[in-house]
C-alpha cells in the first residue's frame, strides 16, 4: 500500500514538523556513531531490536532491543552502535498538554522518593503497535505536522494508561521533578563558566551553597565534575576527524595549539593529534 496524491502533501505548508515536535526511523549500522543529538530538545529512543551505548552527561549506559530510554534537555550526550538498530526517536522541546489526570507534571510527588540514575524502560506491547504503525506512516512520508501532533498525544496518553506512575516517574524524571532545577541550571552554564566561582553565579547561589548543593546532585566536587566534562568534550570533538584541532582550540578557550597540546599531555600522556588518532582506532 502507497500513500495517494503525495504531491498535494508535499505542497502543503504544514506537511514537515518544524523540528520542535517530530518521529524518526533509523536502521543503523554497528560501529557508527551518533552524535548529532540537540542539547535544546528532549529525545525519547525506542530500542526496537540492536545495542547501543549512550554517554550522556556523567551517565554512560548500555541499551538493549526492548528498551526505551530519555535524554532531556542540556544533557550533552553521544552514543556507539554496538548491534546492528532499528531505532524510532520521538523529539520535542516540552511536555505536551495531556488531561488533567493524564498530565506528566502531575508525576512529582511519584519523583520523590527516586534516585535518577539514567535508566531504561521495558517497552510494551501498546507501544510496540504504536511505533509498528508510526514506522509505516513514517517510511509512506505521511509526515503532516498535525499527524505528528496526533501521535505525540497518543504516545504519552499510552504511557500513562499502561505504566505505572513510579514508572513514568523514573523515565521522564529530568522534566517533571523541580529538584531537577539545579541540575538544568548547572548544564545549561557550565561550558561557559571557566571558574567554579562563575558557574555558582550563573546559579544565583553563594559558592558555600553551591558546593554543597552541586555534591548532593552530582557526586563530585564542582571543580573535578567540570574538569572531567571538560576532557569529556574535547574526546568528543576529537572523535570527529572533520573537525581542525585549530576549532577546539578556539572553542575551548585554549590561549594557543602549544596551550592545547600541553592540557593534552598533562590529562591525557599524548598530543592531540596522537589522542585523535588512539580514539579513532579504539572506535
Amino acid at each position: 500500500m502507497k500513500l495517494l496524491y503525495l504531491e498535494e502533501h508535499y505542497s502543503c505548508r504544514n506537511y514537515m514538523s518544524d523540528g520542535i515536535t517530530s518521529f524518526k526511523h533509523f536502521y543503523i549500522k554497528k560501529g557508527e556513531l551518533i552524535s548529532d543529538i540537540d542539547s535544546s530538545l528532549n529525545y525519547l529512543f525506542f530500542i526496537r531490536k540492536g545495542e547501543i551505548k549512550i554517554l550522556s552527561n556523567e551517565y554512560q549506559k548500555v541499551f538493549k532491543s526492548g528498551e526505551v530510554f530519555f535524554i532531556p534537555k542540556s544533557a550533552e550526550t553521544a552514543g556507539l552502535i554496538l548491534a546492528d538498530a532499528d531505532i524510532v526517536v520521538h523529539i520535542f522541546d516540552r511536555l505536551i498538554n495531556l488531561c488533567e489526570q493524564f498530565a506528566l507534571e502531575k508525576l512529582e510527588k511519584s519523583a520523590r522518593n527516586i534516585t535518577y540514575t539514567f535508566e531504561s524502560q521495558k517497552i510494551l506491547s501498546p507501544i510496540y503497535s504504536f511505533l509498528e504503525s508510526l514506522v509505516f506512516y513514517i517510511e509512506q512520508k505521511m509526515l503532516c505536522k498535525h499527524m505528528l501532533e496526533i501521535k505525540q498525544t497518543e504516545l504519552f496518553m499510552l504511557f500513562r494508561g499502561f505504566y505505572t506512575k513510579e514508572v513514568c516517574a523514573s523515565l521522564f524524571y529530568p522534566i517533571i521533578c523541580g529538584n531537577m532545577d539545579f541540575r538544568t541550571l548547572v548544564l545549561n552554564n557550565y561550558k561557559t563558566s571557566k571558574t567554579v566561582q562563575e558557574l555558582a553565579d550563573a546559579c544565583c547561589l553563594s559558592l558555600t551553597t553551591f558546593n554543597r548543593r552541586f555534591k548532593l546532585f552530582f557526586g563530585d566536587s564542582p571543580y573535578n565534575w567540570m574538569l572531567i566534562q571538560k576532557s569529556k568534550h574535547i574526546q568528543a570533538k576529537l572523535r570527529n576527524p572533520q573537525i581542525p584541532i585549530c576549532d577546539i582550540v578556539e572553542e575551548y578557550g585554549f590561549s594557543s595549539s602549544g596551550h592545547f597540546t600541553s592540557y593534552c599531555k598533562t590529562h591525557f600522556n599524548m598530543t592531540p593529534t596522537q589522542l585523535r588518532k588512539k580514539i579513532i582506532e579504539d572506535k
